[in-house]
């Protein structure tokens, strides 16, 4: 289940999370099962290149 509650801007060249414009913005999406697997692949592949990269 996806859980829609901020929204991300770039405010004078920086990213910021914020509300969203409206009440009604806030909402759950379910996500098939196979996108779900995608991505947690996606976040491991992170993780392990960010564990490789050390404090480059």
């Amino acid at each position: 289940m996806l859980r829609v509650r901020q929204s991300l801007q770039r405010t004078g060249g920086e990213l910021r999370f914020g509300p969203v414009k409206t009440d009604g913005s806030e909402r759950a999406a379910a996500l098939p099962l196979s996108l779900v697997d995608v991505l947690r692949g996606h976040r491991a592949l992170q993780r392990r290149e960010r564990e490789a990269a050390g404090d480059r």
